[in-house]
């Protein structure tokens, strides 16, 4: 793909996200002018991109859909939920077009007709503004709005007393081939006013001479049946709108550019230095008009068409008396005013709130490679500072305690620089959290609308940052919880009424961070769980065997609800039924190795909380030995380690195990589980064990010493052992030589 289109698809995906969320905003709170601009501004650029990479499917649905929020911004259309509705299915399908075009170069086959059929869906909640009706409720389209305000003079010059009208003509880049002729189009208008031409941007080397890149938008007196009847040949092309006879006054002057002033300011003062430089006397009338136009025209420009009219009258005079000195004169007045005007208008400094927000809120794209590019080198700068201690290791133990000394303070220093190298790396792929959140409203949005129910969402704490490949991976386990607490956990409006609750349920979602983790917890004020419920789901599906449930806690009872191909679901739907749920979020946050928590109580709620690790570039890992091998063990999993004496290891049925803290730990050996053989410890011997917890279960792993606590940067298995289960990855120790990091929480499973 192109650099081009590159850009395209990634601009394209944050364009739909934002106008997502200001759609859902006006659904939520209202209309409100940043939100409507914020959807328009959009649907606007989406349509230009597309336009510029050749793309008309993608256009033709931006079109409309611009209109229709146009039509929303002028109040001709109300932004009811069937037509919020509509606006989404079309950014959804634009969503899927951008995905079709990043795999394949372009939009799929059946993109022309999901388009037409897009089109007619949003012009049928559109209120009735098309190309041959006049604007309801004084609503103009965005075009036309912009091309009065550029020809507000012309407008107001206007002697005709004709109907107004406003055109806007955008023929197809392959026009020519179809035999139209746009210019021979536009010369038979009968009374054009204004013409506003619009062209693609596009680098000159890319511009295909057989094309027309160009869009018209023209203001002209009627009558309406000799308009349409000069573009009957192409009514796809075109929208002609009634300009209501107020149109002047209607549509406020357009404001001066940013930054305007400053720039007329300075080609007027050019202007009037050079007419004040000596120089032939028959080039004199020459300078005086050139100046003159210049000075106008640039005037005309910052919307100053007063000052303009004295500087053509100045100018005119000027070249009647040969004499530049009336010119200088209103130069110099222009001058004073602009000065005037630019001293009383606001402006952004570093002082100013907005200017200072928009300042922290620029981003620069990273390509994600040359991201990993860097943790990898920021890697090995790890295993060099873990090399660099075992040397000062063996130089303590072998001799010189002045060298061992030094060495120390400079493996001191390097361990500083080393990690604060690789923090400063790692910050690099720390993004927010809203990420992840981000598609939450919309899937609450539509499941409500789906099961009749009345939900709001709450967020906080999306600005917590943490790694990009953790907020990946965080999406479809807070998918799988949000999507049970809208259809197992909220109430129908009519249940919550009958037991006191509002009409609408809530959906809390809060990320906090605590030290290296990420807390995150989603609560809602349903129904809760019921235990007997789920152990009589349990005892149908054969989960436990009814004497084990019938012991069970209720705290017991509802972990089951992580388990495989568990669902209390009554049918099968869409949404629930199908036993895929909250065992892969489990197995998605272990994963990465977090760990999800849950508690519940009938009739009040259900809380799931989320304990994720900030980044998994870096691993907290304990070296072991066992069997005269070692072996790596994340941290995460660990709970304690424990030394026991032999009179407190039992026999339970064909395994040992023993008592902590009134829960009974099954122990099995490493050496065992991983095939090393290994020697029987002596009845007098005591036993190192290393406690595990996997969610509710707990198990002791035995091991003949701990080597080390340390950080480290994990790869994982590749090649013939990418398949392998039962590691998380290896590391490089100061020895230099490579460990096994063991993923015990599979082993075990």
């Amino acid at each position: 793909m192109s650099a081009l289109g590159e850009q395209f698809v990634s601009e394209a995906r944050e364009l739909v996200a934002q106008a997502t969320d200001a759609l859902l905003g006006i659904e939520r709170d209202g209309v409100s002018a940043g939100l409507v601009d914020q959807v328009l501004r959009a649907f606007h650029t989406l349509k230009g991109s597309a336009g510029l990479l050749d793309l008309p499917a993608m256009v033709l649905a931006m079109h409309v859909a611009e209109d229709l929020a146009t039509s929303i911004q002028g109040g001709g259309t109300s932004p009811t939920p069937p037509v919020i509705t509509q606006m989404l299915a079309c950014l959804d399908l634009v969503a899927g077009w951008i995905d079709a075009f990043e795999s394949g170069g372009d939009l799929p086959p059946s993109a022309g007709n999901e388009a037409r059929e897009m089109s007619e869906a949003l012009r049928g909640v559109l209120a009735p503004s098309g190309p041959a009706a006049a604007p309801q409720g004084g609503v103009l389209p965005g075009w036309a709005v912009q091309t009065i305000q550029m020809h507000h003079a012309t407008l107001r010059s206007r002697a005709g007393v004709g109907e107004l009208f406003a055109i806007a003509y955008e023929p197809r880049a392959s026009c020519f081939y179809d035999g139209d002729d746009p210019l021979q189009l536009l010369r038979r208008i009968p009374a054009l006013l204004a013409l506003r031409v619009e062209g693609a941007n596009i680098p000159p080397a890319e511009i295909d001479p057989f094309a027309c890149l160009l869009r018209f938008y023209v203001l002209a007196e009627g009558p309406r049946d000799a308009l349409a009847g000069i573009f009957r040949l192409v009514p796809d092309q075109v929208q002609i709108v009634d300009l209501p006879a107020d149109a002047l006054h209607a549509v406020p002057e357009e404001v001066a550019p940013a930054g305007a002033h400053t720039i007329v300011r300075r080609l007027i003062n050019e202007q009037r230095e050079m007419l004040q430089v000596s120089g032939p006397d028959n080039a004199l009338p020459g300078r005086i008009g050139a100046a003159g136009r210049s000075a106008a025209n640039a005037l005309r420009h910052a919307r100053l068409d007063q000052l303009a009219d004295e500087v053509n009258e100045a100018g005119a005079a000027a070249q009647v008396d040969a004499d530049a000195g009336a010119l200088v004169a209103a130069l110099a007045v222009a001058l004073s005013s602009i000065d005037a005007q630019t001293s009383s208008a606001p402006v952004a400094t570093a002082g100013n709130p907005d200017a200072t927000e928009d300042a922290a809120n620029r981003w620069i794209r990273v390509p994600e490679a040359r991201v990993d590019a860097l943790i990898n080198l920021s890697g090995e700068l790890i295993v060099l500072k873990n090399s660099f201690a075992h040397l000062a290791r063996r130089i303590e133990s072998e001799g010189s305690q002045d060298l061992s000394r030094a060495m120390r303070r400079e493996q001191e220093a390097i361990d500083r620089l080393a990690g604060e190298v690789h923090d400063a790396v790692l910050r690099l792929r720390m993004v927010p959290l809203a990420q992840a959140f981000r598609p939450m409203p919309r899937l609450v949005r539509d499941l409500s609308q789906q099961l009749g129910k009345k939900v709001q969402l709450v967020t906080r704490g999306e600005t917590v940052e943490s790694d990009k490949a953790v907020v990946d991976r965080l999406f479809e386990p807070l998918l799988h919880i949000v999507r049970n607490a809208v259809d197992h956990g909220i109430e129908t409006p009519q249940v919550r009424k009958a037991a006191g609750k509002p009409e609408a349920g809530t959906i809390a979602i809060a990320a906090s961070r605590a030290g290296d983790r990420i807390i995150i917890q989603i609560e809602d004020d349903g129904r809760g769980i019921d235990p007997e419920a789920v152990r009589r789901t349990a005892e149908q599906r054969r989960l436990m065997a009814p004497d084990a449930l019938a012991v069970l806690s209720d705290e017991e009872t509802i972990e089951l609800i992580f388990a495989a191909g568990f669902s209390t679901a009554a049918e099968i739907t869409d949404i629930s039924g199908r036993g895929v749920g909250m065992d892969v979020v489990r197995k998605t946050v272990e994963q990465i190795g977090g760990r999800v928590f849950l508690t519940s109580r009938k009739g009040g709620g259900t809380t799931v909380r989320l304990d994720m690790p900030v980044s998994i570039a870096t691993a907290r890992i304990m070296v072991v030995e066992s069997a005269g091998q070692r072996f790596g063990i994340s941290m995460d999993s660990v709970s304690e380690t424990v030394r026991l004496t032999p009179n407190r290891v039992s026999q339970v049925k064909q395994n040992e195990g023993f008592v902590l803290r009134d829960r009974v730990v099954p122990i099995c050996s490493l050496a065992e589980l991983m095939s090393l053989g290994g020697q029987t410890k002596t009845d007098a011997e005591s036993r190192l064990l290393i406690v595990l917890e996997v969610g509710t279960k707990i198990a002791a792993v035995e091991v003949d010493a701990i080597r080390a606590r340390t950080e480290a940067v994990l790869k994982p298995m590749q090649g013939l052992l990418a398949g392998a289960r039962g590691y998380a990855g290896t590391t490089i120790l100061g020895d230099g030589t490579v460990l096994l990091v063991l993923d015990l929480k599979e082993i075990l499973g």
